[in-house]
């Protein structure tokens, strides 16, 4: 069973540039693993959001065309899994190097 799209975004006549950028932000604003659905008209949005969608982590899980329009669904990513601190991590004193101790 298809999981329900928690967001829909119709970005029919956004240039490809706009298109990644509202879906990033739509994105961001959904939990862990929630589908959207973007449709477009641009057709570099079938190879620009697919390398955004790799390079970020979250995942393409459907994609679909016909006459002038473009039909994604996207995944947002897992939380990331923990990990130990590195050394330098560790011992770093919060705030320190920031320039917001005072």
């Amino acid at each position: 069973m298809p999981a329900t799209i928690a967001m829909a975004l119709d970005l029919r006549g956004v240039t490809v540039t706009l298109t990644v950028a509202r879906a990033a932000v739509a994105m961001a604003g959904l939990g862990a693993r929630e589908p959207i659905e973007v449709r477009t008209s641009d057709p570099d949005s079938v190879r620009d959001l697919t390398v955004w969608a790799r390079a970020t982590g979250n995942r393409l899980v459907e994609q679909s065309q016909g006459a002038g329009w473009h039909r994604f669904v996207l995944q947002t990513r897992g939380p990331r899994p923990w990990r130990r601190p590195t050394p330098s991590e560790a011992t770093r004193r919060p705030g320190a190097g920031d320039g917001m101790a005072g």
